[in-house]
């Protein structure tokens, strides 16, 4: 019985803190960037700078953001993802947009970053795993406890 009892408790822990763990690992490594699936070479950027710096007047935000990631590469689908950083030298960030950030993924030379809606989705699966674990625990428990008195 005394063995039963910080399994039950380690369980419970689990099943309560994992999706605020998961959260709070968001909260400091999260960040919100568009991904690229391919990044241009320094004198392309350059030169990419220069033709933007001539036909940026007028541009609403979404074609200047379209406008600004074909200056550094290219992303399929330009919406922000949010991913977890553990450092921040991938990341490279405009001087034409300063609030974007662009991280090249996979085929650009990066790596395959991880989504914050995986770790929630993994979280998710781990805390009903350990509440069920704990509460099966919990009933042997009081199963063990009656068969001795």
């Amino acid at each position: 019985m005394k063995e039963i009892i910080p399994v039950l408790l380690a369980a419970a822990l689990l099943a309560v803190l994992a999706y605020p763990g998961a959260l709070a690992i968001d909260a400091v490594y999260g960040a919100d960037v568009y991904l690229l699936s391919s990044v241009n070479d320094d004198g392309t950027i350059q030169m990419n700078r220069e033709l933007y710096a001539y036909t940026s007047e007028g541009l609403s935000g979404d074609e200047q953001l379209a406008a600004v990631i074909e200056i550094y590469g290219s992303s399929p689908k330009p919406e922000i993802e949010r991913v977890l950083l553990w450092g921040d030298a991938a990341v490279i960030r405009p001087a034409e947009l300063p609030g974007v950030a662009f991280l090249p993924a996979g085929s650009a030379g990066g790596e395959y970053p991880a989504q914050t809606q995986s770790l929630l989705y993994v979280t998710k699966s781990v805390s009903l795993a350990a509440l069920a674990a704990a509460l099966v625990l919990f009933m042997l428990l009081r199963l063990v406890v009656r068969r001795q008195d």
